[in-house]
């Protein structure tokens, strides 16, 4: 079930998904530097507990699958990488659908997060990215004419 959009809301449909990325990357560099309180993220498996080591892997994890997670809405957006779409429209659409899965079971681990204030605040942005992910995966973009 394809639908067209115009060039100017999938390309702004993108920008609201990378934006949304770069906050929650912000978000994991604030509990990092300590301003956030890790409790809040990881479904609080992060506890006083917690040794550094822990908190920079797991952020730094979380950090990379959202700039990795970035490129294929870049691309489909027509901002970045047009020969890509253009020679693997399909492993692109692809992506976006994995990448929607996955926000589709973050949403459900937030919901079944013992941290209320996760699921009060975090379900609510999961579910808006998912169904920005789902729209950017089901729109149309002829992979012969540029956006």
């Amino acid at each position: 079930m394809a639908f067209k959009l115009k060039k100017t809301s999938l390309r702004m449909l993108g920008l609201i998904v990378i934006g949304m990325h770069i906050s929650m990357a912000a978000i994991h560099v604030l509990v990092i530097v300590g301003l956030f309180p890790k409790e809040m993220i990881w479904g609080g498996v992060l506890g006083p507990e917690s040794t550094f080591g822990e908190l920079l892997f797991l952020e730094i994890l979380a950090i990379g699958v959202l700039a990795i997670f970035t490129i294929p809405v870049a691309i489909k957006s027509g901002m970045l990488f047009q020969r890509a779409w253009k020679a693997y429209p399909r492993a692109i659409n692809f992506s976006l659908w994995v990448i929607f899965i996955y926000y589709l079971l973050n949403a459900a681990g937030n919901l079944l997060s013992p941290v209320s204030r996760e699921t009060e605040v975090f379900l609510p942005f999961t579910i808006v990215l998912a169904v920005l992910i789902l729209i950017i995966a089901l729109a149309q973009r002829s992979s012969d004419s540029p956006l």
